[in-house]
């Protein structure tokens, strides 16, 4: 009878996971010096993020196998950039309502796999995972300054992606 291997954790390439991180810190950089943008750049840098959020989410370089969770989190983080792009006549307190539910969502599955993997994968995992949360509600509840908190709450958010992938790159020299 024979067995299966064991599934071997996907390896993104360095240029790839390097790009990517040097993209989400200008965006989020871009998101957090410039938050009182119109609603149209607002609007395309969100929805930038929100893509570049997916991405990260897809090709995380960790040595812990990926789960369905973290997959569906990825794809839904694409397709609500795709769906801020496409929705004519987006107001600001949609925006911010999309970004504070996405960004609960994704710290909530962020929490969620700090429960496998290594020591330092947990802890990261589970910090980034409540940062976001705290961020995401933040969005939610503060609607008297909502460019203000889309644009800074998310460009936090999105910083921290990109920071969180450079840092990868050092810390795992292979």
């Amino acid at each position: 009878m024979a067995t299966a291997a064991p599934a071997m954790p996907r390896r993104t390439p360095r240029w790839l996971v390097l790009i990517l991180g040097v993209v989400c810190v200008l965006v989020g950089l871009a998101l957090v010096t410039r938050p009182f943008q119109s609603l149209a750049v607002l609007t395309l840098l969100v929805a930038a993020g929100l893509v570049l959020s997916g991405l990260n989410e897809l090709l995380d370089r960790s040595d812990t196998p990926r789960s369905w969770g973290t997959t569906l989190v990825g794809v839904a983080w694409i397709l609500l950039g795709v769906a801020v792009l496409l929705w004519p006549g987006l107001g600001l307190r949609a925006l911010a309502r999309i970004v504070g539910v996405a960004t609960i969502g994704s710290g909530a599955a962020r929490v969620l796999s700090a429960f496998r993997g290594s020591t330092d994968y947990r802890a990261a995992s589970l910090l980034l995972g409540i940062a976001s949360i705290i961020l995401g509600l933040l969005a939610l509840v503060w609607p008297d300054v909502t460019l203000l908190v889309v644009a800074v709450v998310f460009g936090v958010q999105v910083l921290l992606f990109g920071l969180a992938r450079l840092v990868s790159l050092f810390r795992d020299p292979k």
